[in-house]
């Protein structure tokens, strides 16, 4: 979870060195955890939502944080959702830090 906290960061730390305005800002930081929290399987087994739902929540990145979190909290198969997390904090990574260092050198 901290990793995913960290990748999560640099998505902030991107629209923070983007945006113009502190209510900037904040509404699109917003608008991007709500889909990220409430399209995982968070709140929600992804069994007991319809299937083109389903499929988008299996694919969220913050359902294999969860999960993850949960297998390895509560005990359980905790291999393939960890490993799916850590892939998506890796490509998070990968892709947000250099966008978040070249805006930060171009506001320079």
């Amino acid at each position: 979870m901290l990793l995913f906290g960290t990748a999560l960061s640099w998505l902030h730390a991107l629209i923070g060195l983007t945006a113009r305005s502190v209510e900037t800002v904040q509404s699109v930081s917003m608008l991007a955890m709500v889909p990220l929290q409430f399209g995982s399987s968070i709140f929600v087994p992804p069994g007991t939502m319809p299937h083109w739902l389903e499929l988008i929540v299996t694919h969220n990145p913050m359902t294999s944080v969860v999960d993850s979190a949960r297998a390895l909290l509560l005990g359980g198969p905790a291999a393939a959702s960890t490993v799916t997390a850590l892939l998506w904090i890796l490509g998070m990574t990968v892709v947000l830090v250099p966008l978040s260092i070249r805006q930060f050198q171009r506001r320079g």
